[in-house]
């Protein structure tokens, strides 16, 4: 088993401040906790030289559902390709973004998305929603 070090929080504020101005108001704490457990679902062996890259982009991901991000339409954690129409008291969505989102937590944020995406280069392969990623260390 490859021991590897978790990516720090200034890496953290480095890759994502600039696309999401909501992460650089975070106490450097909290960041810290969710890289802590997003190192837990990414095994240093199986990403390699992807290591700190996966766990930031967990780390993200996971934030920005917490922060409300996805559904309240910050710009880039937004991940979604469908349109609304309202007219008076109706509102009706529809495309192809509604159904991935709601079976797959992964495509609610580009975040998730791009962890998602590295996961599968790195040899994951193809990912179920809810599985087939299981953590390591602490949180196991």
């Amino acid at each position: 088993m490859i021991v590897a070090t978790l990516p720090a929080v200034s890496d953290f504020h480095a890759l994502f401040d600039l696309g999401e101005p909501a992460f650089a108001t975070l106490p450097d704490a909290s960041i810290s906790a969710q890289i802590t457990y997003a190192g837990t679902w990414c095994e240093a062996s199986v990403w390699g030289s992807h290591y700190a890259e996966g766990v930031l982009y967990l780390a993200a991901h996971e934030i920005a559902l917490q922060l409300g991000i996805a559904t309240r339409g910050g710009g880039f954690a937004l991940a979604r390709e469908f349109d609304s129409k309202s007219v008076g008291g109706v509102s009706v969505s529809r495309g192809p973004g509604i159904a991935r989102e709601a079976g797959d937590p992964f495509q609610r944020t580009y975040y998730g998305q791009k962890f998602r995406e590295l996961a599968k280069r790195v040899g994951r392969g193809a990912m179920v929603a809810g599985g087939d990623i299981n953590p390591t260390g602490a949180f196991s």
